[in-house]
This record gives structure tokens, C-alpha cells and sequence, in this order.
């Protein structure tokens, strides 16, 4: 049998184990997941030069350039069927004109080959008052027609970025 005495250092061994798996564990997280990293990435996607990330405007390719980039420098894997820039096309009608838009894509390959877990989150946003019909409808600043997303969703891709780094 063991001691009343080693049975107590070895619950206050398992217990310290246990604490400092802990306490890496936050360490690492915060290492990478910052509050810096995070506002760069949200600031970047809803500048005003990404001209409020309208699906098939420059601004939006702008932004699907910019995840893109940053997929590339997390190394993240591309995806069968994607282009060598982390995109899948898709088509959208618009009217009598029809838009190409792409969703981006990078994989992190797990330990089961065929077997996902997705992350998601959409980089477009309405644009700015000039290409909206609902543009009437949106409460503006005086002198800024822009609706840049910072919430929606440029956190949410920020957040994806984040963690896939």
C-alpha cells in the first residue's frame, strides 16, 4: 500500500503537472492569437481601400488577395479542385450579367485523411452606398458611404487567420 505521505506528493505532483500544462497551454495561445495580430487583420480587411468587400468589385478581390497572401505565409495546404491562389470559383447571377466570386480556401491536413473539420467565415460585405439598392436603408456617417465590415466579418476571418497560424 502506498503512504498517506506519497500519496499526497503524488497528488501534488499530478496537480503541478497539471498546472503547468495549463499554464504552456495559455502561454502558447497567447503567443499567437494577439490582440495586435487580430486588429491587423480586421483593419486591413475593412480599410476603406477594400471599398467595403462588395461581391465582384476590386475591393472584394483585394481582400480575397489578402487572405490569400496570409494563407500562404501560415502555410496552409491548397485544396483539390482550388487554384494555385487558395481559390474556389463560383458563379453568381447578377441581373442579365453574371459574377464570378470565389470562395478561399486552405486546408491544415489532419490525422484522418478524408475527414474535415470546417471553419468558416464570408469576406464580402455590401459595399458602399453607390452599389447598394439598400443603401437607403443603412444609416450612414455624413460623408462616409462606405460599409466596411469590420464586424461583418472581417472579425470572423480574422479569427479563422488566427487560428490556423
Amino acid at each position: 500500500m502506498i503512504s498517506e505521505t506519497l500519496s499526497k506528493l503524488l497528488l501534488l505532483w499530478v496537480a503541478t503537472l497539471m498546472g503547468l500544462n495549463s499554464y504552456s497551454q495559455k502561454a502558447l495561445a497567447n503567443s499567437v492569437i494577439t490582440q495586435e495580430l487580430l486588429q491587423h487583420y480586421v483593419q486591413a480587411l475593412s480599410h476603406d481601400s477594400m471599398q467595403g468587400r462588395y461581391t465582384g468589385t476590386i475591393g472584394c478581390e483585394k481582400s480575397a488577395d489578402l487572405i490569400a497572401t496570409e494563407m500562404r505565409k501560415i502555410e496552409l495546404k491548397l485544396i483539390k479542385n482550388g487554384d494555385s491562389n487558395y481559390r474556389h470559383p463560383y458563379y453568381i447571377a447578377k441581373g442579365k450579367d453574371t459574377i464570378m466570386a470565389a470562395n478561399i480556401i486552405g486546408l491544415i491536413p489532419g490525422k484522418t485523411p478524408e475527414k474535415y473539420i470546417i471553419f468558416s467565415a464570408h469576406y464580402d460585405h455590401v459595399g458602399d452606398a453607390g452599389e447598394q439598392v439598400i443603401w437607403q436603408q443603412l444609416k450612414t456617417t455624413i460623408g462616409d458611404k462606405i460599409y466596411n465590415g469590420a464586424n461583418d466579418n472581417a472579425s470572423g476571418v480574422a479569427a479563422l487567420l488566427a487560428l490556423a497560424t
